[in-house]
């Protein structure tokens, strides 16, 4: 599974990764929590490129790209990323430790029983949000923020390989990840990582 951000919007950084995953008898299991709430679309939205409308030459040529205005009165290119910072926070801060507390509750643990809280890498105030709400210690929650920025879709497995690849590779480790954004969606997954293999980080 390749996973990817763009590199035309400056609101993300460009990273791709890929993850393979080994069965193994007698393993534990893994717990999810996977949420899709799509009265929040407009939340963060490309107007055009999707199915809905697809990219035309007039969206491409500067002096015809069309300019739009939305429900807030603030106009944008079709084809630009559009962000309501203000919604995407409340969103985050509200969705995603409630998801880590059910996931937990589900999976019958604790948070003193898991070793990693790997969450995507949206923005510093998202992320210290979270991480507080939940009582966590910056020594279980490792970052990318400062390195890579938002890596989008990319930014668990980003921050696995440089932040605790080691850590995983060495012992069994619980790691709990929890990716938000887009949709609005937000999950979690409760997972026991063995013997993990990571290559080296390409920058280019």
């Amino acid at each position: 599974m390749r996973e990817s951000a763009s590199l035309n919007d400056p609101i993300f950084s460009d990273a791709g990764t890929a993850t393979a995953l080994e069965f193994c008898d007698g393993t534990s299991p893994m717990y999810f929590d996977l949420n899709s709430d799509g009265s929040g679309h407009k939340a963060i939205i490309l107007p055009v490129g999707g199915h809905r409308e697809p990219v035309d030459i007039q969206h491409l040529i500067p002096h015809l790209i069309p300019f739009r205005q939305d429900e807030n009165a603030h106009w944008h290119r079709a084809i630009d990323l559009q962000l309501d910072g203000p919604t995407v926070l409340s969103f985050s801060i509200q969705r995603v430790p409630a998801a880590v507390e059910k996931l937990l509750a589900y999976a019958g643990a604790v948070k003193e029983d898991v070793d990693y809280f790997v969450f995507h890498q949206a923005n510093k105030m998202i992320n210290e949000t979270i991480r507080k709400k939940l009582g966590l210690s910056t020594e279980k929650v490792p970052s990318t923020l400062r390195k890579f920025g938002n890596t989008s879709s990319a930014s668990l497995p980003v921050t696995m390989t440089v932040r605790i690849n080691k850590e995983l590779s060495a012992s069994r480790k619980r790691v709990l990840l929890s990716g938000f954004g887009i949709g609005l969606s937000w999950g979690a997954c409760l997972v026991d990582i063995e013997g993990a293999k990571f290559p080296d980080l390409i920058e280019s």
